[in-house]
């Protein structure tokens, strides 16, 4: 299938590590996403939904990974700092999963740190409750709600200066705690 027409996008980054978070999140919710699905990670092997019901490629280059993220119509990322940006820029419905160190799935919480920030700054931003995945009605309302809700999302936050020089230096924050 050509890389062209996915209307979601789950994005992992470019980390070679495991992501159960991101597995339960798609094998929970797969029957109420827009398909069909691409998954982008550096490996798929944490991957338990059946292979034939998405499309993986490991690495997508930084202007093919903006068109998809713009022809698509759900992204659900990993929080990471530059694709949430590039969500928020094309006003795309997106749901955000930080990898989580106390799961393996990140060396530190920088990951969270933003996805709290972001959280912080956009109320209108579905917040999951992972512990209600089991319950087929609470996937459903959560892609239905984040289809539907995000319409009315207009991130103003990236056009104002203050609050991208805001956003620079809390991004700028978390990497010197980390480094």
């Amino acid at each position: 299938m050509p890389l062209d027409n996915f209307k979601t996008l789950f994005i992992a980054g470019n980390l070679d590590a495991p992501f159960p978070s991101m597995d339960f999140f798609l094998k929970k919710t797969y029957n109420f996403l827009p398909k069909p699905i691409l998954i982008q990670s550096v490996t798929n092997s944490f991957i338990t939904l059946n292979k034939s019901k998405y499309t993986h490629v490991q690495l997508l280059d930084k202007e093919k990974l903006v068109d998809l993220l713009r022809k698509s119509e759900l992204i659900i990322t990993h929080a990471g700092v530059g694709l949430t940006n590039d969500c928020i820029k094309n006003n795309k419905k997106f749901l955000l999963i930080p990898r989580m160190p106390l799961w393996r799935e990140h060396c530190d919480f920088h990951q969270f740190e933003w996805f709290e920030l972001i959280e912080n700054l956009y109320p209108e931003i579905i917040k999951i409750n992972f512990t209600k995945l089991d319950n087929p009605k609470y996937c459903e309302t959560i892609v239905q709600d984040t289809m539907s809700s995000i319409n009315s999302f207009n991130p103003k936050i990236l056009k104002n200066y203050f609050n991208s020089f805001l956003l620079r230096n809390a991004v700028k924050s978390i990497l010197k705690r980390y480094s």
